[in-house]
Formats: C-alpha cells, sequence, structure tokens
C-alpha cells in the first residue's frame, strides 16, 4: 500500500555563528508521549537539509490535525560542546534547560529558561529538591502547564522543598510560594548521556492542515567578546618597535596598551585589545584578517583567531565582560 504525506510544518533553527546560519549540531528527539502520538497518527519527522519537516498522511479519516491533541514535545540535543561558549546566552545558561513554545500568529518560538542541574535544584529520578535560601513561611505549590495546581507532593524539609513528581507526565512546571514563583523546570521521563540543550513545544492547533504549512524558526545570536593579542618577543638579542594591528574591517580598531604587562608564566608582552564598544561576534570562518606590522625589524603577520574553548569573564561595573585572549609569538 502506498501512502501519501503533505508537508503540515517546519522548524529551521538559524544560528549566526555557522555559515549561512545555518545550525547542523543538533537533532530532536520526540518525548516518549509525542512518539506514541507520531505513531498512532502516523506523522513522520525529517530532517530536510537544515529544517526539521512535520508530516502527515494526505489520506487519514483520523487526522490528528483536526482532533484536540497535546502539542507535540520534542528535546532538543546538541553535538557540540562548545555551543554555550558561542552562543549569546547567559553563562548561568549552561545549567539550564531552555523552553522554545509556538504561540498563535507567530512563526518565531518563544524561549523560556526552566530549570536544570543547578546549586539550587537537585534531581532524581521523577523528583527534584528545591534550595531555599531561607525558611519561607508561603504555601507551596506547583502548576503544570495546563495551570492546575498541585500541593500533595510537595514536603518540607529545613530549607529544602521536596517535590515527588512520580505521578506526573513529562512536561513543564512551576514551583511557587504564596504569589512567587520559584523556578520552573521542564521534567523528562526519558535519560540522557548528556543534558538537553531544551525542548520544543508545538502545538497541534497550529500546524496547517489545509493551505500552506507553517515555517517555525529559532534564532541565535553569536556571543561576542573584546579580543586581546598578546605579542611576545620569543628572541631575546632583537627587540620590538612599531607594533600596530590593523583589520580588514575599517570599523575594527585595536588599541596597544600603554604598558608591557607580565603574563603568568613570567614573560612580558606587548597587549592590544580590540573595541570594548564593539566586541567581535565569533564565527566558525572569520571573514575578517587582522595583521600585525612591526617596523623593526620590518614585518607583518597575519594574526589568529581566538578560540571558543576558552573565555575570560570579568565583572564590571557595567556588567560581566568577556575576553577572548591570544598569545602570539614573534
Amino acid at each position: 500500500m502506498i501512502r501519501s504525506y503533505q508537508l503540515a510544518g517546519t522548524i529551521k533553527i538559524n544560528h549566526e555563528y555557522y555559515q549561512g546560519n545555518n545550525f547542523h549540531d543538533l537533532n530532536i528527539v520526540p518525548t516518549p508521549d509525542t512518539q506514541r502520538y507520531l505513531d498512532h497518527y502516523g506523522i513522520q519527522i525529517k530532517l530536510d537539509g537544515d529544517r526539521f519537516s512535520i508530516y502527515t498522511r494526505s489520506q487519514n479519516p483520523n487526522n490528528p490535525l483536526t482532533e484536540n491533541l497535546p502539542a507535540l514535545t520534542f528535546y532538543l540535543l546538541l553535538n557540540n560542546v562548545l555551543f554555550i561558549n558561542f552562543t549569546d546566552l547567559p553563562l548561568s545558561a549552561e545549567n539550564k534547560t531552555l523552553l522554545f513554545k509556538s504561540e498563535p500568529g507567530k512563526t518565531n518560538l518563544s524561549m523560556d529558561y526552566y530549570a536544570g542541574i543547578s546549586d539550587q535544584v537537585d534531581f532524581l529520578p521523577m523528583a527534584f529538591a528545591y534550595q531555599l535560601d531561607s525558611e519561607v513561611k508561603d504555601t507551596f505549590f506547583i502548576v503544570d502547564e495546563s495551570g492546575k495546581q498541585y500541593q500533595e507532593e510537595i514536603k518540607i524539609v529545613g530549607n529544602t522543598v521536596q517535590i515527588d513528581m512520580s505521578a506526573h507526565e513529562s512536561g513543564y512546571y512551576e514551583l511557587w510560594a504564596g504569589e512567587t514563583i520559584l523556578t520552573r523546570l521542564f521534567l523528562s521521563s526519558q535519560q540522557f548521556s548528556v543534558l538537553p540543550l531544551g525542548a520544543i513545544v508545538i502545538s497541534m492547533e497550529n500546524l496547517s492542515h489545509e493551505g500552506e504549512p507553517v515555517e517555525y524558526e529559532i534564532n541565535f545570536d553569536s556571543r561576542k567578546s573584546i579580543w586581546r593579542y598578546f605579542i611576545i618577543n620569543s628572541s631575546s638579542n632583537t627587540g620590538l618597535q612599531g607594533l600596530s594591528i590593523t583589520s580588514s574591517d575599517p570599523e575594527q580598531t585595536f588599541f596597544e596598551e600603554q604598558e608591557e604587562v607580565i603574563l603568568q608564566n613570567g614573560q612580558k608582552a606587548k597587549a592590544f585589545y580590540s573595541n570594548p564598544s564593539k566586541p567581535i561576534p565569533f564565527k566558525q570562518q572569520q571573514e575578517e584578517k587582522y595583521t600585525l606590522s612591526i617596523t623593526s625589524p620590518q614585518l607583518e603577520l597575519h594574526l589568529p583567531y581566538p578560540s571558543v574553548e576558552s573565555l575570560q569573564v570579568v565583572n564590571t561595573e557595567d556588567g560581566i565582560q568577556i575576553y577572548s585572549h591570544i598569545y602570539v609569538y614573534v
């Protein structure tokens, strides 16, 4: 029997770090509940180039898009452990779960942060414990995605709120104390060797059964950093004079520090840093070229780019600044 399928919607994930914004270092895995719906209704999820496509059977008397069914939920798994380094997200997001949800009339999926494994939230199988900073006398309760409240699962032990979630399905929940939300979490009954970046929730009623397929997008920006080149003289017999760094980007300027700096290994270096008011975004393939010019001895060198593996985080009065250090021996 030959079955025909029609495209109901797509999910495209863009990231400006990658060439052409095409983010390929990921995969999506249906939750167990979603997988059962996919199997029951013959829905197929396929990777088509740089996007995930949702296909439904063209001739299906029980077409899920005509019924009031739950949303499709997928885990977003990364194949690049350095994602948080080159992505413009708070550094604390490394221990969070991102939740992307479809909203009526919008093509960009909204993003929110939910609790992951962190200092305040400790996960056990289908349970978690929230550490309070001090004793709280308000009433605690959890709220599921439909707005229903639960209290019987909560137990207070000292400054710890213990919640038993064994009777609840996978999904996203909120922990409240009185009128204050304490934390959000996405609960999963599946075990992964690496914590998923997050979950994608697509409402079934938003998918198209008639007319044009719905095209959803998730957009990530590149993290930006202040580049700092340390120029180290590898020859004790020759001094370096007239050093300068130029960029093929006319708007990017490198400034020389007024004094030599002493590195942790005791070596002296000339330090140049990029314009702090215009941090440079990370790119998988940088287009701009950076050149070190020396008048004595007369020399020009094409400079390497910083690695996303190492970031220097500095707290300032204006907030957090991120530096990328590059060491160049001449």
